[in-house]
């Protein structure tokens, strides 16, 4: 038994300098300082996650062994547990502390075990941009406005127990959850958009990759994170996205077996897990320069029936930009395409495959009806150029490197 101790308003149980220190459980909490409550034969006591048992007389972690155990009560209305000490309960200080009073225990003595696995996942849950019921706006739960019963977000309450129950089934952060709220069930979509890039050596695409980039973060006004899968070294790709890029760019080194071609390794990265934590994906060529913001388009395809193919033109090298809602619906279909790139590469060719992995992909989710062209988008795709970048950079207003 693991437990961290969450108490009526959210606020979790952490060792500071050997005492308890009650800390609000956002971001910033480093769940390797939650104080547990853990079994040692028969009964329950507090430690660390050090070792140190807490010590009931001097309200101090400085036992090797349990200093006494605690009874765990139901709580208000059976919400959550009151912890009993002989006939002292703990109560949690409206400030920052806790002590054992003899007084009927109420909401303050009242507290939530969540075991110590979840409390990275409950973190970022909290942490996240939702979406809800498909609206176009995205919402933060606000913990100012919660407690053990429920969670604002925005004009819904989310039961906290719920929530607990999504992610106790889950090994990871869903992507969705269910709740009920005014009557109804509701559905909630994790926002956490990822631009794809790939950059294979040295050569034009360096260029390019740079100018998209950097229409994507100015032109585009995209504020969330980007994905770039390459094999050159992680600090010459930093210094040629700029500073304002970098700090958003994750960075994800190829190997020799996704060198299939420029492409082709973007569709490696869908062959892995490396991009379960985001949704919608948006997979990109270097060679895309962006002309307006894509952050409505990008809400939009999370809530999409099928993916999103942004025409860029009319290309007839690179389809445009293609928009996956989500890995959990489409990941059988992304890594059969990966699959079916690496057949027609072992076939025909590593020349054969050069620049057809995002063709076969759009392929692929046209075949099984799992794609829509938006016409219009605004980004243009400039491979169709023989000197592509020298056109790119004309449009881009670049005059030098």
């Amino acid at each position: 038994m693991r437990h961290a101790i969450l108490t009526h308003d959210l606020r979790v149980l952490t060792v500071a300098q050997e005492t308890i220190l009650l800390r609000p459980l956002g971001v910033d909490l480093d769940p390797a300082c939650a104080v547990l409550a853990a079994r040692s034969g028969d009964g329950v006591s507090l430690r660390t996650q050090g070792g140190a048992w807490y010590d009931f007389a001097t309200g101090r972690f400085t036992r090797e062994v349990p200093g006494g155990f605690v009874d765990l009560l139901p709580g208000l209305s059976g919400i959550g547990h009151v912890i009993r000490h002989g006939g002292s309960f703990l109560r949690a200080d409206p400030l920052h502390f806790v002590d054992f009073i003899g007084r009927t225990p109420d909401w303050w003595e009242t507290f939530r075990l969540v075991p110590l696995f979840m409390l990275p996942r409950l973190q970022a849950m909290l942490a996240g941009d939702w979406s809800v019921n498909g609206d176009a706006q995205t919402e933060r739960f606000d913990l100012t406005r919660g407690d053990l019963r429920a969670v604002a977000l925005g004009a819904h309450r989310v039961e906290f127990e719920a929530m607990l129950a999504t992610l106790e089934t889950s090994e990871a952060l869903p992507g969705s959850f269910l709740f009920q709220a005014g009557g109804l069930v509701n559905r909630a979509m994790r926002f956490r958009p990822a631009f794809v890039f790939t950059l294979f050596g040295h050569g034009p695409e360096t260029a390019g990759l740079g100018m998209a980039i950097d229409s994507l973060v100015h032109d585009a006004a995209y504020g969330g994170e980007i994905v770039l899968v390459s094999d050159l070294p992680e600090d010459y790709l930093r210094a040629r996205v700029g500073p304002e890029a970098a700090a958003r760019v994750r960075i994800i080194p190829m190997g020799p077996n996704d060198r299939l071609d420029l492409a082709g390794a973007a569709l490696a990265v869908f062959g892995t897990d490396l991009l379960d934590a985001y949704q919608p994906i948006a997979s990109a060529d270097v060679g895309t320069l962006f002309m307006a913001p894509v952050d409505a388009p990008l809400r939009a395809a999370l809530w999409a029936p099928r993916c999103s193919l942004w025409s860029g033109g009319d290309s007839p090298v690179d389809p445009g930009v293609i928009v996956v809602p989500g890995m959990d619906e489409y990941r059988a279909v992304l890594r059969g395409a990966h699959d079916a790139l690496v057949r027609v590469a072992a076939e025909r060719g590593f020349l054969a495959a050069q620049g057809a992995a995002r063709q076969m992909l759009a392929a692929s989710l046209q075949r099984v009806k799992r794609l829509e062209t938006v016409e219009g988008a605004a980004c243009r795709s400039f491979r169709a150029h023989g000197d592509w970048t020298a056109v790119m950079r004309a449009a881009a207003g670049v005059t030098e490197d």
